[in-house]
C-alpha cells in the first residue's frame, strides 16, 4: 500500500508503509524512480496508536502526512555536515519521544481494528497472537 499525499496541485508525494526500520525510527527518506518518498514504520507505536487509527479522518491524516514531509524536507535541505548530523539526530530522537508518549498516553488499538504487525504491548513490542497472555 502506498499513501499518496498531494502537497500542491502539481506535486504528489508517496508514503510507503513498511514493517520496520533500522533503529526503530518512525520514518526514513527513500527514493523510487528518482522521486523522494517516505518509508513509514508500521511497527512503531505512534503509527499503530495514532497514525493508523486516523485513517478514517482525512484532514487529520493529511496533517500528519504534511508534518512528516516537512521533517523529510528539512533533512533534505540540511547543507552543512553539522546540519545533516543534527537532522539525523532529530530523526532518532523524535520517534523515541513519540514512542514514549504513544505507549503512555494513547489507547491501545481496538481489537476489531486491523493494525499492521498486530497490537503492541507496553514496551512497544508487537504481540504474538499465537501465545497466551
Amino acid at each position: 500500500m502506498v499513501i499518496t499525499v498531494k502537497t500542491t496541485q502539481q506535486e504528489e508525494r508517496s508514503i510507503v508503509p513498511v514493517a520496520s526500520l533500522d533503529d526503530g525510527v518512525l520514518w526514513e527518506t527513500a527514493y523510487s524512480q528518482n522521486q523522494r518518498s517516505i518509508h513509514l514504520n508500521t511497527g512503531h507505536p505512534f503509527y499503530q496508536r495514532a497514525y493508523f487509527p486516523l485513517r478514517d479522518y482525512p484532514l487529520a491524516h493529511q496533517a500528519l502526512d504534511f508534518f512528516l514531509w516537512a521533517l523529510v524536507e528539512a533533512q533534505h535541505e540540511a547543507v552543512s555536515e553539522r546540519e545533516q548530523e543534527h537532522m539525523d539526530g532529530v530523526r532518532l530522537v523524535v520517534p523515541r519521544i513519540l514512542r514514549k508518549l504513544a505507549l503512555s498516553d494513547l489507547p491501545e488499538p481496538d481489537v476489531d481494528d486491523v493494525v499492521p504487525n498486530g497490537p503492541l504491548d507496553r514496551e512497544g513490542n508487537a504481540s504474538d497472537p499465537t501465545t497466551e497472555p
